[in-house]
């Protein structure tokens, strides 16, 4: 039994692939044509650019279908060959110093005193 569950997980499910018939929001069409998600595994898929409109990768859960359009969902996430921050970007680092550039509307808070202080992104 244990063996078929090793060999399962290596087994790479292909991409589902679906003609869309009639005009419909990308989430309310996601969860009827994927009945066996839920709304957070629907969410994951478009966080990590797992789903592709007519081969462009959305991630709006709102994103409008039209009749004709090609909805296609890659079961496996793309191997991340750099890492990237959500909200700010590495300007340059070393090994005593690091510069950032904090995009706008980005929270922070310092941690600990005004010497040597940590900022919290």
């Amino acid at each position: 039994m244990d063996k078929d569950k090793k060999h399962k997980k290596n087994v790479i499910k292909p991409d589902a692939v679906f003609s869309i018939t009639t005009e419909n929001e990308l989430m309310k069409f996601l969860i009827e044509a994927l009945p066996g998600k839920n709304k957070n595994n629907i969410k994951s898929l478009l966080v990590n650019d797992q789903v592709e409109v007519d081969g462009k990768v959305v991630n709006q859960y709102n994103f409008r279908l039209k009749a004709g359009n090609q909805v296609k969902i890659k079961w496996e996430r793309s191997p991340i060959v750099a890492k990237s921050f959500r909200g700010f970007s590495i300007v340059f680092e070393d090994d005593y110093l690091i510069v950032i550039d904090k995009h706008a509307g980005v929270l922070s808070h310092s941690e600990g005193s005004l010497l040597f202080s940590k900022m919290i992104i």
